[in-house]
């Protein structure tokens, strides 16, 4: 199969369920460390290079909205339960102009599942985490799929012999759920939701954690023939914290939170008048909230002066457009603007 474009990578859910895995649990994100052109960012981590960029340049969607941590328990495994995956397209080179100016790549997940005859559920016990998934098919234009994880790693660690990591705590849990319905031929619907929290503690008077919240609605609409669109309205949240109290030093103790919202709108379509081109041209917009951090006592006997950093906001917005070509059997191109 020849395509114009390079570097593109398809999985289905049973080529993810198939990649190898972390501690016995298979890990998208860790996987694609091990195809050519991309490295990780370490053991302790589940950032990954392509091609020389840093891991800020690449561009994790899931549902169509942006993941900003994909990491839980300090980088041993990723933010998507593998249970629920549907497919994965990961772009290494010449990436379309619909999905922005990430520069190394983009890796757009799509979750759900294409049970469609009978009720199914699915579980697993690990060494870290534990995960439970459920599909329903609820009527022949309505499914619905819930997943979700939680972690027992404190029991790990309590047995290290180490006095730090023994007095240490780590542990997660995450839930999505996907709602789709089919109006008619030419309409479908679908909710999107995930929620992520971390939390860990280097000693019982030091906490930290972290959490994503995503969600995204979704509408896709066929125009006729040759003309289809998508509707996406969605929104990501990262939220991080810290707080520190010392039992002989209560008048010391703090908390620090902080926290970023992205929410966007976006219209695409996709029109392809023959079999020389598929052009996709749309609109984005997208808003950013950030929240650089708001100090506050940790409790009654803490003496520590509140203090407010100012909220950052920005707004982000795009045309674009972009052909895929076939000149010839032997050549084609693709341009995006």
């Amino acid at each position: 199969v020849s395509r114009t474009q390079m570097r593109l990578i398809k999985l289905d859910s049973r080529s993810v369920k198939e990649l190898p895995g972390t501690l016995g649990e298979p890990d998208l994100i860790k996987s694609v460390t091990l195809l050519p052109g991309i490295q990780s960012t370490g053991e302790f981590g589940t950032g990954f290079f392509v091609r020389g960029g840093s891991s800020d340049q690449n561009l994790i969607l899931l549902e169509e909205v942006p993941v900003f941590n994909p990491s839980h328990l300090f980088g041993l495994t990723s933010v998507v339960n593998p249970e629920g995956i549907a497919s994965v397209t990961l772009l290494k080179a010449g990436i379309p102009a619909r999905y922005g100016e990430r520069s190394s790549s983009v890796m757009d997940i799509r979750m759900g599942s294409n049970n469609r005859d009978k009720p199914k559920v699915r579980g697993g016990i690990g060494l870290l985490n534990s995960k439970l998934s459920i599909d329903l098919p609820l009527s022949d234009q309505a499914d619905l799929y819930l997943g979700g994880r939680t972690s027992y790693s404190n029991w790990l660690l309590h047995k290290m012999p180490d006095t730090d990591l023994m007095n240490s705590s780590a542990g997660f849990y995450d839930l999505n759920g996907l709602f789709s319905y089919t109006l008619n031929a030419r309409n479908r619907i679908s909710l999107f939701g995930y929620a992520s929290k971390d939390r860990f503690a280097l000693k019982p008077s030091m906490d930290y954690s972290y959490g994503n919240k995503l969600g995204s609605l979704k509408w896709n609409h066929i125009l006729g023939k040759t003309v289809t669109s998508v509707l996406v309205a969605g929104f990501s949240r990262y939220d991080y914290s810290t707080g520190e109290s010392d039992t002989l030093r209560r008048e010391t103790g703090y908390t620090i939170n902080s926290s970023l919202l992205y929410r966007n709108l976006k219209y695409n379509l996709t029109w392809i008048p023959g079999q020389a081109h598929s052009i996709d041209m749309g609109i984005n917009a997208m808003l950013y909230r950030v929240k650089p951090g708001d100090l506050l006592p940790y409790d009654s006997r803490s003496l520590v002066f509140p203090l407010k950093m100012q909220t950052e906001k920005a707004l982000e917005y795009a045309l674009y457009a972009g052909d895929n070509m076939t000149f010839s059997p032997s050549m084609s191109a693709e341009i995006g603007l």
